[in-house]
């Protein structure tokens, strides 16, 4: 679950301000609530088909007009939805993006400098394997745990943040449609924003981690900045498995800033949510996740994210 911070303060941002922004339909609130509750420890919630029923139909709703839609806020967090396919079958999605053998910054090198799974006492561990339940959905599989974040520094304020986020992975049918769902939800408050640099452009992949605080903008290099809440829906649909065609949906919430003040509007989280997913689109389609496991493999004990951010700074791989 990651997305593009930018911090509004002295900043013009280049988000396309120019759609209209357009409510979600209010009765689809209580589904996307209820994927959120599943990620919420504090809430012993069962997965229920009927009750995100609506909001799987709206997602493949024809005929929605160019605009940005958004949901309901939660907590004080405003929102952006994207939607877009992806021209693969669910089994290779799977296998390339939930592949505890492949990094998940093989997958968005952009936006991730580190994501892993913890256990209980939060130590590092691997990942779930849940492409073999692909195979065995007569009822819904539930999956949930804890996850380590630190993401790419951001092209317009130059911070990059380290948080942890509940994790959930819900696996199902619908319509006789094998559908993915994963819902995150932040833990606390980040940790401080730390300067960062883009070396290049950011389709690169080359960036600087200083380790200090504060924003890389002038004049705002003593800003304490943070994450304060985030959370995420992000679905997958298989509605064509002959033709292999995926639906990918995308309902983001962030609160970000300084001073307790949310820095980030609607346009930013629609922005960062389809350069993320959209990069994730590209190599799903074009990489082989046979080949690429077998590379991160060829690195003996070397964990794959390990190899990438152990130095200050992260450079493409020759072979991805």
């Amino acid at each position: 679950m990651i997305w593009a911070i930018c911090l509004l303060l002295a900043v013009e941002c280049q988000a396309d301000g120019s759609l209209d922004e357009v409510e979600i339909p209010r009765d689809i609130s209580a589904g996307l609530h209820h994927f959120l509750d599943l990620a919420d420890p504090a809430k012993t919630v069962t997965f229920d088909l009927e009750k995100v029923a609506g909001v799987l139909d709206f997602i493949n709703k024809p005929g929605k007009d160019a605009a940005l839609y958004y949901a309901d806020n939660i907590a004080d967090a405003p929102s952006a939805y994207y939607e877009f396919d992806i021209h693969q079958n669910l089994q290779k999605i799977v296998a390339y993006s939930f592949n505890p053998d492949i990094p998940y910054i093989a997958t968005v090198p952009s936006s991730a400098r580190l994501l892993y799974w913890l256990d209980a006492r939060k130590n590092r561990q691997s990942a779930p394997r849940i492409e073999r339940y692909l195979d065995q959905l007569d009822s819904p599989v539930v999956i949930k745990g804890l996850q380590h974040m630190e993401i790419t520094p951001d092209t317009h304020s130059g911070a990059y943040y380290a948080y942890n986020v509940h994790q959930t992975i819900v696996l199902f049918k619908y319509r006789q449609r094998n559908i993915l769902v994963t819902v995150s939800k932040q833990v606390d408050v980040s940790a401080v924003g730390r300067k960062g640099y883009v070396l290049g452009t950011d389709d690169d992949w080359d960036y600087f981690y200083s380790g200090k605080p504060g924003l890389t903008i002038p004049a705002l290099g003593w800003v304490k900045s943070y994450m304060y809440r985030s959370s995420g829906i992000n679905i997958y649909d298989e509605v064509d498995p002959v033709d292999s065609k995926v639906r990918c949906a995308v309902f983001k919430w962030l609160r970000a800033g300084w001073a307790g003040i949310n820095m980030v509007r609607r346009q930013q989280n629609q922005h960062g949510a389809k350069a993320t997913h959209l990069q994730r689109s590209e190599t799903v389609c074009k990489t082989d996740e046979g080949d690429l496991g077998i590379s991160f493999a060829a690195l003996g004990g070397i964990n794959g994210q390990q190899f990438f951010s152990d130095q200050g700074v992260l450079r493409r791989h020759p072979k991805i």
